[in-house]
């Protein structure tokens, strides 16, 4: 399907432990789309590229679209501002390749893995490359087990 055109307000939110800027997409715009669950999209905010991104479904039946703060200063956007969307579907595969030493952990671990693999994209991508960027091991192993502790902690919670 072709590019669809909306304007919507950037929000915040904590829920997930880190700041989550986002905007909410009309259900008119949702229902232009033949999948439901995490839509993977490609499109632009205020003439910025999205690249790959994704559709989240919340808790009460809508859609968010997370901005992360490179999109957000490229786009010149703060909290409340309307956003010029276009978004259209992507139809690449999404893989995400987890550290090794990420990956044996979660394998150890079902329930942490259970609750790791339940979570948004954006925020596992966030995990993984927190975790790829430490400069030395004993940094990348306390965000490690950092990361660890948090998703099992909300893990137990709904809607984690």
């Amino acid at each position: 399907m072709s590019k669809r055109l909306f304007t919507a307000r950037l929000e915040r939110d904590l829920r997930f432990g880190v700041p989550f800027f986002y905007v909410v997409v009309p259900t008119e715009i949702i229902e232009t789309f033949d999948k439901r669950g995490h839509i993977p999209i490609l499109g632009a905010a205020n003439g910025v590229d999205l690249k790959k991104t994704t559709l989240l479904p919340s808790n009460n039946n809508e859609y968010c679209l997370a901005l992360n703060a490179e999109i957000r200063k490229a786009a010149n956007l703060d909290i409340g501002d309307d956003v010029n969307l276009s978004i259209e579907d992507d139809p690449e595969p999404r893989d995400l390749v987890l550290p090794d030493d990420f990956a044996v952990m979660l394998e150890e671990n079902p329930e942490v893995k259970a609750a790791f693999e339940r979570i948004p994209n954006f925020l596992r991508k966030y995990i993984v490359n927190d975790i790829e960027k430490a400069k030395s091991l004993d940094t990348r192993a306390r965000r490690i087990v950092k990361y660890f502790d948090l998703i099992l902690e909300k893990g137990k919670k709904k809607g984690f």
